[in-house]
C-alpha cells in the first residue's frame, strides 16, 4: 500500500472533525499535532478501539506510520519526534482499552449495569443531532437521560427488549444530577450476588401534550440507537414518524376521543385519562414482543400493535365499557329519589310487635279511641324516618345528642325543626303514655311508693315524665 500522500488543509480539517472525543484527548494530552491526527481521521481511524489494535507491537506501530501516513523518521527531526508521539499515545489507548474491556466482561459475567461512559453518550447525542436536526441543538428537556439510554443498550446486548413505564421515560433536564451507580444487591439464582439498576423515574403524564414529549424523546432514545448498532435488524427503518402516529392514534378519535353512545344516541361517556395511558402502554408492550419473539422491525411491530382489534378489545373497549356502564349506574341512583331501605313508602318505619309501624300524616295525632294497655299505642306516633333527610336522631328529641351523629334532626312527631319531646306542639298527652307504669302513676298520685315507667316518682307526683 502507497503511502498516503499530501492532504489539503480542507481533508485535514474533516479528518480531524471524525476523531472521537476520547481518541482526540488521548492524541492531544500526547502532543500529537493536528496534521497528523487529521490524517488519522481521514484514514478512518477515529476511535480508541481501533487505534488500540493497529498493530501488535510500537515497532509494527512504526513501521505502520512510515508506511500508510507518509511519516519519515529520516526525514527531519520534526518527523521522528511526531512518530514518538503517536507511538505514546497508541501504547495509552491501548491500556485504556484493555481496562475497559476488563471491567466491562465483569460488569457483564457479574450481571452488574452496563454504564457507558459519559464521554460516549455525549457522542451519540453529538452524532444524532449532526444526523437528524441539522447541527440544531435541541433543549435538554428533548434529550433523553444517559440513564435512559443505558437501559435500552443493555437490553439491546440482552437479545430482549422491555416495555417501560412513561415514568421512566426520562429527560436530561429531569436527571440532570443523576448518578450512575449500581442500585439493589441481591442474591442470583446462581449463588452469586448480582446488581440491580436503581430505576431514575419522572412524573408520568398528566396530559397529551406531556404524553407526545414522552413520545419524541422515546423516538430520539431510539434513533441513538439506531446509529450506534446500524446493522440491526430490528433497528432498520426507524424514524421519527411512527413515534407521531402513535401520538396522533392514542390521542385522537380512535382512543383518547372515543364516544360511548346509547341506542338513542345520546353520548353516556369517554375513556378516562387512565384507561388511555393503559392502552398506550399495552400497545408499546405487544410491539417489543413482537420484536423479541419474530426478529420483526420496531416500526413494522409498532404499526401492528395500532391496528390489533384483539388488542384494543382486550385493553381499551371492554374495560372502558364496563366502566362507562358502572358511572351510569351510580349516576342513576344519585339521582334517584332516596327511600328507605326495605320499604317503597317514605313513611317507612322500624319494626314493632312483628307488623311495620305506619306514620300517622302531619298534624296533631288522632285522639286514642281505647285505654292504653301497652307501650306500642304510643311509639307508633314516633316517627325514625324523614322523607328528605333520613333516619331521625332520637336522643336530639330530648335535647341529648351533642350534634355530629350525622342523623336527621327533626321532629319526630310532626317533622318540622324542633325537638319532639322539648318543643312539640302535637306531642302526646300524658295521659296518652300512662301504660303500663298507670298503676305507679295512680299511686304516686296517693303519695305512694310506685313507680310506673311513665308515671310518678318515688314520693308521688303522678305527673308524665320526659
Amino acid at each position: 500500500m502507497p503511502p498516503l500522500g499530501a492532504l489539503s488543509a480542507e481533508q485535514e480539517a474533516a479528518g480531524l472533525k471524525k476523531l472521537e472525543k476520547d481518541a482526540a484527548c488521548i492524541l492531544d494530552d500526547k502532543g500529537v499535532p493536528a496534521a497528523v491526527q487529521g490524517r488519522l481521521g481521514h484514514i478512518g481511524v477515529t476511535s480508541l478501539d481501533v487505534f488500540a489494535i493497529i498493530e501488535d507491537t510500537s515497532a509494527g506501530v512504526r513501521q505502520w506510520l512510515v508506511d500508510v501516513l507518509g511519516l519519515d523518521p529520516d526525514a527531519d527531526l520534526e518527523s521522528r519526534t511526531n512518530i514518538a508521539k503517536v507511538i505514546a499515545a497508541w501504547q495509552a489507548s491501548k491500556k485504556r482499552v484493555a481496562t475497559q474491556d476488563r471491567l466491562e466482561a465483569e460488569q457483564r459475567s457479574s450481571k452488574i449495569p452496563k454504564t457507558i461512559m459519559k464521554g460516549k453518550h455525549v457522542e451519540m447525542r453529538a452524532a444524532y443531532v449532526a444526523a437528524h436536526r441539522g447541527g440544531v441543538v435541541p433543549d435538554d428537556k428533548e434529550m433523553p437521560s444517559a440513564a435512559y439510554v443505558e437501559a435500552a443498550i443493555d437490553q439491546m446486548e440482552d437479545g430482549e427488549f422491555q416495555v417501560e413505564p412513561l415514568s421512566e421515560v426520562t429527560t436530561l433536564e429531569e436527571l440532570q444530577d443523576e448518578v450512575l451507580t449500581a442500585g439493589e444487591l441481591k442474591m442470583g439464582s446462581d449463588g452469586r450476588l448480582q446488581f440491580k439498576r436503581q430505576k431514575q423515574t419522572a412524573r408520568e403524564p398528566t396530559n397529551s401534550e406531556q404524553l407526545r414529549h414522552r413520545h419524541r424523546v422515546m423516538a430520539v432514545r431510539w434513533m441513538m440507537l439506531t446509529q450506534r448498532y446500524p446493522n440491526r435488524d430490528v433497528l432498520k427503518a426507524n424514524d421519527h414518524d411512527m413515534w407521531r402516529l402513535l401520538s396522533d392514534y392514542v390521542l385522537g378519535p380512535e382512543v383518547m376521543g372515543f364516544e360511548f353512545k346509547a341506542p338513542n344516541g345520546q353520548i353516556v361517556g369517554r375513556p378516562s385519562w387512565t384507561q388511555v395511558l393503559h392502552y398506550e402502554f399495552h400497545i408499546r408492550k405487544k410491539a417489543l414482543k413482537t420484536v423479541n419473539m419474530k426478529g420483526t422491525n420496531l416500526k413494522d411491530a409498532l404499526m401492528d400493535a395500532m391496528t390489533s382489534e384483539h388488542l384494543k378489545n382486550k385493553e381499551f373497549l371492554t374495560p372502558a365499557t364496563t366502566s362507562v356502564a358502572v358511572a351510569a349506574v351510580h349516576s342513576a341512583e344519585a339521582s334517584a329519589p332516596v327511600a328507605a331501605p326495605g320499604a317503597a313508602n317514605l313513611n317507612w318505619q322500624p319494626r314493632s310487635s312483628g307488623a311495620r309501624a305506619q306514620a300517622p300524616p302531619p298534624g296533631p295525632p288522632p285522639a286514642d279511641s281505647g285505654h292504653p294497655s301497652s307501650r306500642n299505642q304510643f311509639k307508633r306516633q314516633i316517627l325514625s324516618w324523614h322523607p328528605d333527610h333520613g333516619y331521625i336522631c332520637s336522643p336530639w328529641q330530648r335535647n341529648r345528642c351533642e350534634g355530629n351523629c350525622g342523623m336527621a334532626h327533626k321532629c319526630a312527631f310532626c317533622l318540622a325543626d324542633h325537638q319532639a319531646f322539648v318543643s312539640c306542639p302535637f306531642r302526646p298527652a300524658p295521659q296518652q303514655a300512662a301504660g303500663r307504669g298507670q298503676k305507679g302513676a295512680q299511686k304516686g298520685a296517693r303519695g305512694g311508693k310506685g313507680r310506673g315507667r311513665w308515671g310518678g316518682g318515688r314520693k308521688g307526683g303522678g305527673r308524665w315524665q320526659r
